[in-house]
């Protein structure tokens, strides 16, 4: 009881009371649905489906200590303690013992705290439970593999680490962080020509994301991170080979690129702070003009052409001689 006490208490306060149990769900439905919140970082949310759960469920079911833990994790800072508590009580009953969910979450801990040994046993075991199919649109299999290919590095048993990385490609080598932590492994085994190439795989499913969403912040984000990464990789390529002029060259064409993922990351900047000036905006129409060829401008060069094509509408029905705008339609239609 002193751990949902503690739960209750210490985790962030909800906007308001939290509804009352709705007696058509599932106890087991809220823990589950709780568990998907915290796979995407929804604290609070997760917190809810918790207090309205432990309403009407028996207080020894083991799904119980599951969520405990994981809510235990993502305190800030996380309650390491009171979460191994609660998930190893959760691994030792029937159901604990054949859900990786668990094993997963006790071997991240101390994977996380360098207890590398420690950590082997309960990855190795999430890693045989886990399940072939996507969960909550993430590869979970892949994920611990990764895990484990990081416990091995720390082992300082690179061959193996290596094994398991590459494992983990084979699962989900469409997904970006999959390769980058791939990359992170095989640089850290010196296989840079495997780092480098699953650091550039990165970023080219990055820059396709960035194809279908052009506004969207966080992958121009891990576009940059990701050159960053192979910058760095690139110079301790180049560090081992003294001699060799191709490693230096390739960290030249990298800074080269990442100035480039920097300044696009800058454009997003700037329109969100225009973005933030056109709100307040009411009364000069020349300023608001100014704004909104700024704000096309950028998005045309990000490839938000439709974002920009409404910029310049709005501009043109205020000001239908407006020599930028006319300019700028002009570029997006092709000179048509």
């Amino acid at each position: 009881m002193l751990l949902l006490v503690g739960i209750a208490s210490s985790l962030p306060a909800a906007r308001g009371q939290a509804p009352a149990q709705d007696s058509a769900v599932n106890p087991e439905s809220r823990l589950d649905e709780a568990i998907r919140k915290l796979d995407n970082d929804d604290v609070e949310g997760a917190r809810i489906e918790y207090l309205q759960a432990i309403r009407g469920v028996r207080r020894d079911l083991p799904k119980l200590k599951l969520v405990e833990g994981l809510l235990q994790l993502k305190l800030k800072p996380p309650n390491v303690h009171e979460a191994l508590l609660a998930l190893e009580e959760y691994n030792k009953s029937p159901e604990g013992r054949n859900d990786y969910r668990g094993h997963a979450a006790v071997g991240r801990v101390y994977l996380d705290s360098r207890r590398y040994l420690l950590a082997s046993g309960p990855l190795k075991t999430a890693k045989d439970l886990a399940p072939r199919e996507l969960v909550n649109g993430k590869n979970v299999r892949a994920n611990i593999t990764l895990d484990l290919a990081m416990v091995y590095h720390g082992l300082k048993r690179a061959k193996m680490a290596l094994e398991e990385a590459k494992e983990a490609e084979q699962m989900a080598g469409s997904d970006p962080e999959i390769q980058l932590r791939l990359a992170e492994v095989a640089s850290g085994a010196d296989d840079f020509e495997t780092a480098i190439q699953a650091a550039d795989k990165a970023i080219n499913l990055y820059r396709a994301r960035i194809k279908t969403a052009p506004l969207d912040k966080a992958n121009y984000r891990s576009v940059l991170n990701a050159h960053q990464f192979k910058m760095n990789t690139g110079m301790k390529h180049a560090d081992k080979n003294p001699q060799d002029p191709r490693p230096t060259f390739e960290v030249a064409v990298t800074v080269q690129q990442a100035g480039e993922a920097q300044r696009q990351l800058a454009l997003v900047d700037a329109r969100e702070i225009a973005l933030q000036a056109l709100r307040k905006e009411q009364a000069d129409s020349r300023t608001t003009i100014r704004i909104k060829v700024f704000l096309a401008r950028i998005e045309a060069a990000l490839g938000a052409f439709g974002d920009a094509d409404e910029h310049i509408a709005e501009v043109l029905r205020d000001d239908p001689e407006n020599a930028e705008a006319l300019e700028l339609r002009r570029q997006l239609t092709g000179g048509q």
